[in-house]
């Protein structure tokens, strides 16, 4: 009996690709195991996730907003909590890492391996043994900033990768279900809706619009009524008639545009040297020049597009994370199509290029400003000695809050003038030795005396 259907991993080709895919994830894991960086942002990741599974969502809420009146340099656009898709998963996956910040960071490669894997599904059911696309996806030195920390867009392009497939394939349960995961998890993520539009006709895109505002509708009711709080985070924006006239300067512009081209480029290839990015950027416009379809391109363009405008007029952000979908969209793009002599040739050249560069990158990455178990035991020798009770002062307020549950504001002024309460300061001068750790009793900071008190560990 003859059949077309095409079973995953079924000869030797793909069998060696996953082992090695596999072999290079375990590797780069063990290699950014015993670290993590002091970003924040995925503290409070984690404290909601936490507050999901001990139903404590409006006791978080309350600590976040002590923490931000208190911090005197606090930026405007600091939320309180973040959209709710990243946290529900960590909640619902808590039976796997319980809650161990290195286990929970191992989430990031191994999205990155499921990409890699789905997209040899992909090639296979298009007759297609081209092993380049998987390789490429895992060896993107971009990969690397994710690995020694947890923010979820990487974890975001997996379903948007997913969605997309399962629409093409006329799964629409199933492609809604993806969409609104990703969207929950990165917000700007339904600039990807465009995909929708261009590659369906007016009944089926109704048909689709009507269960995706659904599903949105219902996520968002069922998070008011039960937690009182908003599916989508309490992201904080400046209308445009608030801010700075400059912002429709030409100069003002003109430089935000080339930084966002070159964070852009980033994505896709980045060291210390500008003209590698600059090169890198210009193979990957090749590339897909040589491999889209014209939709493809309005697809990328819009993300692209609608993302700068929101940055730029109404929130920024970090913009070269945010943008990380565009690189595994745009693979995923190339994976479906027919894939000619020419795309083969520039994947070898922009995987040459980004394996010259893969290993000095990790060689070389800082790991000065990390954290470790050694950094945590000697913050808990000072606060659970003697000053659990007092609100502490910290450059990085969240992580303290996340490890010990206690109300941390942020400082990041070395002469301590703004401070706002009786409290404790918990303070590194190099925010980046945590041996060297010191407190000083912030109440006789205030009182302007000289011989303010100094504890170090171990005193």
């Amino acid at each position: 009996m003859v059949t077309n259907k095409i079973k995953f991993l079924d000869n030797k080709t793909n069998y060696f690709l996953s082992i090695f895919l596999l072999a290079y994830t375990i590797f780069i894991s063990h290699y950014f195991y015993s670290y993590i960086d002091w970003s924040g942002d995925y503290s409070l990741y984690i404290m909601q996730a936490k507050a999901l599974s001990n139903n404590s969502v409006n006791i978080l809420l309350e600590k976040m907003q002590i923490s931000l009146g208190l911090s005197p340099n606090s930026n405007p656009y600091t939320p309180s909590h973040y959209p709710w898709g990243f946290p529900t998963i960590l909640a619902l996956t808590s039976f796997l890492h319980k809650w161990n910040l290195f286990f929970i960071k191992l989430m990031n490669p191994i999205a990155v391996l499921l990409i890699a894997l789905f997209f040899i599904k992909i090639l296979r059911k298009n007759n297609n043994k081209n092993f380049l696309i998987p390789l490429l996806v895992c060896i993107l030195p971009n990969n690397l900033l994710f690995y020694s920390n947890l923010q979820p867009s990487i974890l975001s392009s997996l379903f948007i990768i997913l969605s997309f497939y399962y629409f093409d394939v006329k799964k629409e349960n199933k492609a809604v279900l993806f969409f609104v995961t990703a969207c929950l998890i990165r917000t700007n993520s339904i600039f990807f809706f465009i995909y929708f539009i261009l590659n369906s006709k007016f009944k089926e895109n109704l048909s689709f619009i009507f269960k995706l505002s659904l599903s949105f509708l219902s996520l968002f009711s069922f998070f008011r009524i039960i937690f009182g709080i908003s599916i989508f985070g309490n992201y904080e924006v400046t209308p445009i008639f608030q801010q700075s006239q400059n912002l429709f300067e030409f100069t003002t512009f003109y430089n935000s545009s080339v930084d966002f081209l070159i964070k852009t480029g980033e994505l896709i290839f980045f060291n210390s040297y500008k003209f590698s990015t600059y090169l890198g950027f210009v193979i990957f416009i090749f590339l897909i020049f040589l491999s889209f379809k014209k939709l493809d391109y309005f697809t990328i363009l819009f993300f692209a597009l609608a993302t700068f405008i929101v940055n730029y007029f109404l929130y920024p952000l970090d913009i070269k994370r945010i943008l990380t979908p565009i690189i595994f969209v745009s693979l995923f793009m190339i994976s479906k199509n027919k894939i000619n002599i020419y795309t083969n040739v520039c994947l070898s050249v922009f995987i040459i290029f980004n394996l010259f560069i893969l290993f000095p990158s990790i060689k070389d990455i800082d790991r000065s400003d990390s954290i470790s178990s050694q950094s945590f035991q000697n913050i808990s020798e000072i606060i659970y000695d003697k000053y659990s009770e007092y609100p502490i002062a910290f450059h990085k307020p969240r992580i303290l809050m996340m490890k010990y549950d206690v109300i941390s504001y942020k400082i990041n002024n070395e002469n301590f003038t703004d401070l706002k309460t009786n409290s404790i300061i918990l303070c590194d001068l190099n925010f980046n030795n945590c041996p060297d750790l010191k407190i000083y009793n912030s109440v006789k900071l205030l009182e302007k005396d000289d011989n303010f008190e100094l504890l170090q560990i171990g005193d």
